[in-house]
């Protein structure tokens, strides 16, 4: 976990008003204690924000060796990989997606941060100390608000990475997508998860 980043999150959550509780499998999760989940019955997705890690960014690279060419398309397939996985997870449930703001509506705002696809760069990038262990990395942040008023809900800090590579370097584009989609998903799920719970709360 990033100790700076989930120093900055504390921080500036503890400052909002929001209080921490513990949720098995997310690094942070803080709340509204004057607000509840439970009532809502559709999800809008609001703003979907990608960033990748710096060191990424700034290496040569990923600006013009990656075997991807640049980075705009990982950042874009990453947003699409929100939308779908949030999309799937709540297809068939009690919850309904939205397009729009309303009274029984809560809105997602997501940020992919840190976002680093070691296998989707070239031999002469992967290895390099540590990273060149596992497929990649990628941080969370959620905001769930309710859509009407604006009123800050909960927000949500995670962290993730991935394992060794285990196919051929042929193949590592697609094992490192294949990871970041069911990372993806698995958040998209305790959300969902928590809407369920929240409901039946009532």
């Amino acid at each position: 976990m990033d100790v700076g980043k989930v120093k900055v999150a504390m921080a500036e959550w503890t400052k909002e008003g929001l209080q921490p509780v513990k949720v098995p499998g997310l690094d942070l999760v803080y709340v509204n204690a004057d607000a509840r989940l439970n009532g809502y019955r559709k999800v809008v997705l609001g703003k979907i924000e990608v960033s990748v890690d710096r060191g990424w960014k700034s290496s040569g690279y990923a600006l013009g060796t990656s075997t991807t060419g640049n980075l705009k398309p990982i950042m874009a397939d990453a947003e699409v990989m929100v939308r779908e996985e949030l999309a799937k997870a709540l297809e068939g449930s009690e919850f309904g997606t939205v397009d729009h703001p309303a009274a029984d509506t809560v809105r997602v705002d997501v940020e992919i941060l840190d976002l680093y696809l070691v296998a989707l760069e070239s031999g002469r990038a992967r290895g390099r100390g540590s990273i060149g262990n596992s497929l990649g990395r990628v941080a969370l942040r959620v905001s769930l608000v309710d859509s009407s008023s604006g009123e800050l809900i909960l927000r949500v800090f995670d962290r993730e990475e991935g394992p060794e590579p285990r196919l051929a370097s042929t193949r590592a584009a697609e094992e490192a997508k294949a990871w970041l989609r069911t990372t993806v998903n698995g958040w998209a799920e305790f959300m969902h998860e928590g809407l369920k719970l929240s409901n039946r709360e009532k």
